[in-house]
């Protein structure tokens, strides 16, 4: 039974580590396509964008 629950603690550490690089990577494009378009934005403009 402990090796099951430490199996399961791993597959949900493993999810959130996954889950961290996704947003990550989905922030780096958004902000990368904002600056693409406006070169200084202003904090709504950016807010829009996202």
């Amino acid at each position: 039974m402990y090796s099951i629950v430490v199996e399961n603690i791993y597959m949900l550490v493993i999810v959130t580590l996954i889950s961290v690089l996704q947003n990550a990577f989905f922030a780096l494009k958004v902000e990368k396509e904002c600056r693409s378009v406006n070169s200084n934005p202003a904090a709504f403009e950016r807010v829009s964008c996202a």
